[in-house]
């Protein structure tokens, strides 16, 4: 596998600092996926993640786009019965985003 582009790397920081700013670590997960988590992003590509939250959480299927660092972060936040929800769904309708990005990504925050 080829080093990571400089803008992944530099993507990849400003999602986790996104991450561990807003969600510290105990309150949750984030994932990152897309092409920053392959290391193939071209600059001015978006950072993609999901932050998956404790139940207590009132996020559930909720939609942030930030820009971080001069990175633009698309990010969905689920507390842990939404993103069942969200997963249910994307089995029926075969779109399985959110799954590939909990499966694949690279988790960057909060591990437990």
């Amino acid at each position: 596998m080829a080093a990571p582009t400089p803008y992944s790397q530099r993507a990849r920081r400003a999602f986790h600092a996104y991450a561990e700013r807003r969600f510290a670590p105990q309150q949750g997960v984030a994932f990152l996926g897309g092409s920053v988590a392959t290391g193939t992003a071209r600059e001015g590509s978006d950072a993609d993640g999901v932050i998956v939250l404790d139940n207590n959480a009132p996020a559930s299927g909720t939609r942030v786009k930030k820009v971080v660092d001069g990175v633009p972060l698309d990010i969905a936040l689920y507390n842990r019965k939404g993103l069942q929800a969200r997963l249910e769904r994307e089995c029926r309708e075969a779109n399985p985003y959110v799954l590939e990005t909990v499966a694949h990504g690279d988790l960057v925050s909060g591990a437990r």
